[in-house]
Order: C-alpha cells, then structure tokens, then sequence
C-alpha cells in the first residue's frame, strides 16, 4: 500500500512540472516555490502544509523519472534541475560545488550562458570536466525548456499511475521451478509440521 501512495504522490510532483494550470499547481508553486526550486526545500521545515514533505520525501524517486531538455528559458536552475546526464549538479559536484565554479546556489541556465556559449572556469577537477565536456556538445537553442517525463527512457505524455508503480515496487523473486513436493520431502523430519 505504501509503494502505491508513492506512485500517486509522484503524480503530484509530476503536475508540477507538466499542469501548470491546476489550481493546486498555482498554490504550491506562489506559496513554497516562488524563491526556491522544489529540489532545493528540506523536508523538515515546519511551516510546509502537512502533504508537502511527503513530495519532499519523494524527490530522489521523482528525479528518476524527470529530466530537463535545455533550451534558451531562464527557468531551469543550474544547480538543481536535472537537466544533466549527471543529474542534479548540487549532488554530482558536491555542496563545494557552487564556490569552485563560481556559480551561485540559485543561479539559472540563463546566468551561466548567453548565445555566445557557458560562463565558467576551467575545470578543476574530474567531475567538472566531464560537466564541462558535456556542456560543450548543447546546442544553444532558441526553443523553451522543456520538462520531459520518461520511464525506462519512453517520453511519457501524460501520468499513468500503473506504470510508476510497477517501476518503484519491489520486485518479488519468480518461484517458477521449483518443485515444492521435493523441497517438502527435503525438510521432512528437520521440520515441525503443524497439522
């Protein structure tokens, strides 16, 4: 049952990025996501209504699902939308991350680039020059962000609650095979059998 409540909380998530229009889209992003993005809120600030650190709780399992394509919008943050084969940044670089490369915590993509290519240092490390090495294969584009929703790399269209949750449950080992008679003759005398 909680694998379920997973899978339909996830779809919550999911509507944050995909239904813009919904009522309670346009509630949670004026009232929590109007100064931060929702990857970079801790779970255990107090002042949440009582359903938001569950999503907040879901955010690793949400970012299996959902990554950033890279246009030209300033609405993906750098540090912290997936929008990198690595993704999120904060995470692969480390919490240094945002004072070695001299980029703010809550910079956008449009703070980083222009149309004359990325505005960072040289690479210092190794994970910053696999970042920098990816960076420089995006093609800058004058198409928005766009948010895409995949299982199993298949773009999904909309939110089908099934399929999220046959991702995230548990995986119970196939019993085919094997041959119960012979395993009862096996124990048989080891074991108490009641009745």
């Amino acid at each position: 049952m909680e694998v379920w409540s997973d899978a339909c909380a996830l779809k919550l998530i999911w509507m944050l990025f995909f239904r813009a229009g919904s009522i309670w889209v346009l509630r949670m992003r004026s009232k929590y996501l109007s100064y931060a993005p929702f990857w970079s809120l801790n779970e255990k600030y107090y002042g949440y209504s009582w359903m938001f650190p569950k999503l907040l709780k879901l955010m690793n399992k949400g970012l299996h699902f959902l990554k950033i394509h890279v246009g030209n919008d300033d609405s993906t943050f750098f540090w912290w939308d997936a929008w990198t084969s690595f993704g999120m940044l904060y995470t692969f670089l480390g919490h240094g991350g945002s004072s070695r490369l001299g980029v703010p915590l809550f910079a956008t993509m449009a703070d980083v680039r222009n149309g004359a290519g990325w505005h960072l240092p040289s690479a210092r490390s190794d994970k910053q020059l696999q970042l920098l090495a990816y960076v420089s294969t995006l093609p800058i584009t004058e198409v928005s962000n766009m948010p895409q929703w995949s299982i199993n790399g298949n773009s999904q269209k909309t939110f089908v609650s099934k399929s999220i949750w046959n991702m995230i449950r548990p995986h119970k080992p196939s019993y085919h095979g094997l041959n119960w008679s012979s395993t009862k003759q096996l124990y048989q005398g080891t074991l108490p059998l009641l009745g």
